[in-house]
Formats: C-alpha cells, sequence, structure tokens
C-alpha cells in the first residue's frame, strides 16, 4: 500500500545514462515511492524521455527538485495537464 497521492511525470532529459541517473537519484535520495518507470529515446540524440508513477505527499517538492537538474530540459505533471484540459 502507498501512503500520499499517486502522480505521473514526463520529464525529457538530456545526457544520455548519465542524465537519467541523476533524475533517478533525486527521487531515491528523496525516499519517493515509485510506482512504475519507464525509459524511452527523446527526439534528440542524446535524450531520453523518463516516465515515471509516484507516490508522494509533497508534490510540489518532488517536482522543484526534478525541475533543477541541468540535465531535465522539461517536466510535465500528467495530473495537471488532464486538470486543466477539464
Amino acid at each position: 500500500m502507498t501512503n500520499g497521492h499517486v502522480r505521473t511525470y514526463v520529464v525529457d532529459v538530456d545526457g544520455g545514462l548519465l542524465g537519467l541517473e541523476r533524475v533517478i537519484g533525486v527521487l531515491r535520495r528523496r525516499n519517493i515511492a515509485v510506482l512504475g518507470l519507464s525509459a524511452r529515446p527523446g527526439a534528440a540524440v542524446h535524450q531520453a524521455r523518463l516516465t515515471c508513477r509516484v507516490s508522494s505527499t509533497n508534490h510540489d517538492q518532488v517536482r522543484r527538485q526534478l525541475s533543477r537538474l541541468i540535465e531535465v530540459a522539461a517536466l510535465t505533471d500528467m495530473e495537471e495537464t488532464r486538470d486543466d484540459a477539464a
């Protein structure tokens, strides 16, 4: 069972494997429960798109920590995207 609310983030990461490792490292160091993780190639050569489903009680903090990383080119919170469309 998870504590907190579940959100899905789509993160465009520059820098190949090092960038992916840094994003995952932030989630691990903050003890954020990762429910699902998917990585695929991005639009550019050394870019990847990481889709992660996380459970946290403070999603503002999660979003801030991820967006501070230099390797993160774009960060989309899928729940906010759905709320805007409704």
